[in-house]
């Protein structure tokens, strides 16, 4: 009876010890099976958010600005849930101007406006603050701002988006020629003529030798021009 005892004993002992194996065995692979749908998730997020933010762009550039603010606000969403990094930085700014951009052509100038600081907020916290593509956000943002008759801050904004593009490009660069177009409108609607007409011939400079007299960027700057006559 004593070795009988003495083998049940063993045995019960091999068998906890292979259970405690087995659930080992089984918590590793329920780990390994989370960790790859958590990362299959993640992938799937940032395609997803990525996809919609490029859905948004296409409608807005094919003139439906409701279709691309329902896109743009998916991207938003999928982005949301993605994990911090640089990568999902700079998403979340694009999908932001992609809001700010689609509330614009809706007239919602105060809900653009809040999308537009939120991705300027992104890009300037980014290593390299002074990139262009800020330039282009402040560009957008400043816009906004003329529509609503805030001179002033749109001013301020593209002073800053021209000095960017100033120290990228070179003083002679066609991507300044938005940035002195856009310097036109907000010295125009406050009523400075000599500043606007200034910064429209600058802007009529660069387009000219960039693209010509057939452009239609061509004719709208010379439209403007025209106005201040």
């Amino acid at each position: 009876r004593t070795a009988e005892a003495g083998q049940a004993g063993r045995d019960r002992t091999a068998e906890a010890g292979q259970a405690g194996r087995d659930r080992t065995a089984e918590a590793g692979q329920t780990g390994r099976e989370q960790a790859e749908r958590g990362a299959a998730e993640k992938s799937g997020g940032a395609e997803r958010a990525q996809a919609a933010w490029k859905a948004s762009l296409i409608e807005y550039e094919t003139g439906h600005p409701q279709a691309a603010l329902q896109w743009a606000y998916e991207a938003e969403d999928a982005v949301q849930r993605l994990p911090a990094s640089a990568s999902s930085a700079y998403l979340s700014a694009s999908v932001c101007k992609a809001c700010g951009q689609a509330e614009s052509a809706l007239g919602r100038f105060e809900e653009a406006m809040a999308h537009y600081h939120r991705a300027i907020g992104l890009q300037e916290s980014m290593e390299g603050g002074g990139i262009p593509d800020l330039a282009i956000t402040y560009n957008d943002l400043a816009v906004v701002l003329y529509e609503m008759e805030e001179f002033g801050e749109a001013e301020d904004l593209l002073k800053k988006a021209l000095k960017i593009q100033t120290e990228s490009y070179g003083p002679d660069s066609i991507a300044l020629s938005t940035t002195c177009s856009n310097l036109g409108l907000v010295y125009a609607g406050r009523g400075e003529h000599e500043k606007a007409v200034e910064y429209y011939e600058k802007a009529l400079g660069l387009q000219l030798d960039c693209y010509g007299e057939l452009h239609p960027g061509t004719a709208v700057i010379c439209c403007n021009l025209g106005q201040e006559f």
